[in-house]
C-alpha cells in the first residue's frame, strides 16, 4: 500500500473518491497547494478556496468528492509526510509544461491573500527544484502570477 492509498484509506472509508482516475496527482498537487498556503502561519479561506478551484480545473476532480479530498490533503500536509513523496509523484506523471503549471498554481496560492511572504517563496523555491523546473521558468512563473494577481487586485 503506498502513501497515498493510506491516507484514503484512512479518510474516505471507500468514499468513490479512491476511484478517481488523477486521485493520487489530487493528493500530491493539493498537499503542495496547502503547504505553501500555510506557510506564512495564516491560513485563509481565499487560500483553500483557490486550492479548491485549482483541483476541479487543473485535475476534474468531482466537485462531489472535493470535501473528502481536502480532508484528506489537510491530514497529508498536518502530518508534514516529506515533500519528496508528493513531488516524485508529479515527476512521474506530469510532462515539463504541466509542472510548470504546478509552480504557477503554487504562486496563485501564495499571492491569493494578496501578498507572498518570503516562506512561501521559499517553499515554492523548493518543490520547484524538486520538479526539476530551469530557473529561469521559476522566475517566469512568479513574474506571470505576480503581474495577474495585481491586476485582480487592483479591479
Amino acid at each position: 500500500m503506498g502513501i497515498f492509498d493510506a491516507f484514503t484509506e484512512i479518510l474516505t472509508n471507500d468514499n468513490p473518491i479512491k476511484e478517481e482516475k488523477n486521485h493520487d496527482l489530487s493528493i500530491a498537487l493539493g498537499v503542495l497547494l496547502w503547504i505553501v498556503a500555510e506557510e506564512d502561519e495564516k491560513f485563509l479561506p481565499e487560500e483553500e478556496e483557490k486550492i479548491r478551484e485549482i483541483l476541479i480545473k487543473r485535475l476534474d476532480v468531482n466537485e462531489d468528492n472535493l470535501d473528502d479530498l481536502i480532508k484528506t490533503i489537510r491530514k497529508a500536509a498536518k502530518d508534514r509526510i516529506d515533500i519528496h513523496d508528493f513531488t516524485r509523484e508529479l515527476n512521474t506523471k506530469f510532462n515539463m509544461e504541466e509542472k510548470i503549471r504546478v509552480i504557477e498554481d503554487l504562486f496563485r496560492v501564495a499571492f491569493s491573500d494578496g501578498n507572498m511572504d518570503n516562506y512561501e517563496l521559499e517553499t515554492i523555491r523548493k518543490i520547484s527544484h524538486l520538479l526539476t523546473i530551469p530557473h529561469k521558468d521559476f522566475i517566469n512563473s512568479k513574474i506571470k502570477i505576480s503581474k495577474s494577481s495585481e491586476k485582480i487586485k487592483n479591479n
